[in-house]
């Protein structure tokens, strides 16, 4: 029989590798918390190429107050300035431009053009000679009118309202086909019977027109009846002696017609783009610092040309109780899934903790050992020094099973248990076979025939 060492050998401690694995586990699931706090939580500048015409232009510094009420919300606006809304509307919707400024109701098809918002309303004036003003509206008939270039919002307001007077171009009266400027310039008797402006009140053109050319302001008392048909018209009121007092412009608080400015914006442009837009004009210290009035929030409610966008709906509904019970219900669900992940870590790693251990080697041993001390037995060769010698053996064995797959044999792990079980078993058997100190007498086995005695 093969000598075997008799001395134990001292045992490591056993590592405890289940808490290190929760441990790694325990601090990636923070890293991705924080990952995805940072995520959700991180600011990423948007941009937006705003078009604008007049609207902007009447107020000195109003678009350098827009701008840095934006840049304070992480919103960097780039203003083109526009002068035909009809091309404005037709950049808007091949993306040359993400946003534009355009008086509302005009109704140019663009599929791609979302409405944002109705904004302040804007004044149509009517500026007319005196003698002119004196008849009325029905003094426009065969006089010359300028309505604004072609293409812009006031020209298409103007004509508008005229065409509901019943009044049709180079027909009941005569377009000037110039522009504000040469108009401006040109000799007292070669000026137009009548102006079309559009500004917000009030108008700088009209302290030019009436100041300086003596044109006076024509009542426009149909914008009730028109918003009837269009809601973006509105009757609205210019004050006595708005652009003079002596002579009175006008002599008394006359009515016209009111149209909105309308926020426009290309479909594809992001929703939190065109949220913080919204902010800076509703909720932000723009209004106060421009000298204008505050939006009043139904005016997102209000239907234009164009659908609404999903910015806007956004923005307008994000208070909503419904929408608050969405978040927590998508968060809920955020959460069973950062849990179902974890849980699918989490077996795994109990999958490969309780993968197939080699256990060959023991088995091998376990069987050579038990093999040759069977044989020892048998031939009376198998005493106490033997005894020793091999339960050291199984003892050393059993130990460096249970130094390397302890958390395996913890977790039941078959092949683990089986190969310790056998060494126990080993344990317990062997010292049964020192009590056979006799050899077994060899008994000739013959298993031929027997012979037949002769008779």
């Amino acid at each position: 029989m093969a000598s075997l060492p008799l001395s134990l050998p001292s045992l490591p401690t056993t590592r405890r590798i289940s808490q290190h694995v929760f441990a790694v586990l325990a601090l990636l699931a923070l890293a991705a918390a924080v990952g995805l706090w940072y995520y959700f939580n991180q600011t990423e500048v948007e941009e937006l190429k705003l078009g604008a015409g007049m609207e902007l232009k009447y107020r000195e510094g109003l678009t350098d107050i827009l701008c840095d009420e934006a840049q304070s919300r992480d919103l960097v606006i780039d203003v083109q300035w526009t002068h035909q809304a009809l091309e404005t509307i037709q950049q808007v919707s091949r993306h040359e431009l993400d946003a534009a400024i355009i008086p509302a109701g005009l109704a140019v098809e663009a599929e791609k053009v979302r409405q944002v918002t109705m904004l302040e309303c804007q004044t149509l004036h009517l500026f007319a000679k005196p003698e002119v003003c004196e008849r009325g509206i029905a003094g426009l008939r065969g006089k010359t009118i300028f309505l604004g270039s072609t293409g812009t919002g006031v020209h298409c307001v103007a004509e508008e309202v005229l065409r509901f007077i019943g009044m049709t171009a180079n027909k009941d009266f005569l377009n000037d086909p110039r522009t504000y400027e040469q108009i401006l310039k040109s000799p007292p008797e070669t000026m137009p019977d009548a102006i079309f402006t559009l500004s917000p009140l009030p108008s700088p053109l009209g302290d030019k027109l009436a100041r300086q050319f003596g044109y006076q302001l024509m009542e426009l008392p149909m914008g009730e009846s028109m918003s009837l048909r269009k809601p973006s018209f509105e009757d609205i009121c210019i004050p006595a002696d708005t652009y003079g007092v002596n002579p009175a412009v006008p002599a008394k608080t006359l009515h016209t017609i009111g149209v909105r400015g309308v926020l426009i914006a290309h479909r594809a442009v992001h929703r939190v783009a065109i949220e913080r837009l919204l902010e800076v004009f509703y909720e932000s210290d723009f209004a106060r610092r421009a000298g204008v009035k505050k939006l009043d929030p139904s005016l997102l409610q209000r239907a234009g040309e164009y659908p609404p966008h999903r910015g806007t709906m956004a923005y307008a509904h994000r208070a909503d109780p419904w929408l608050v019970q969405s978040l927590l219900s998508k968060a809920a669900g955020f959460l069973g899934s950062v849990i179902s992940v974890f849980s699918a870590m989490l077996l795994a790693w109990q999958w490969v903790r309780r993968r197939k251990v080699e256990v060959g080697t023991y088995q091998q041993e376990c069987s050579s050992l038990d093999l040759d001390a069977q044989r020892a037995a048998y031939q009376g060769e198998f005493g106490e020094t033997e005894l020793a010698a091999c339960l050291t053996q199984l003892s050393r064995l059993k130990a460096d099973v249970l130094e390397k797959h302890h958390p395996q044999y913890l977790a039941g792990n078959k092949a683990v248990v089986e190969i310790v079980t056998r060494i126990e078993g080993l344990q317990h058997l062997l010292p049964s076979l020192v009590r056979s100190k006799v050899p077994v007498k060899r008994m000739s086995l013959d298993f031929s025939p027997p012979q037949r005695k002769a008779a």
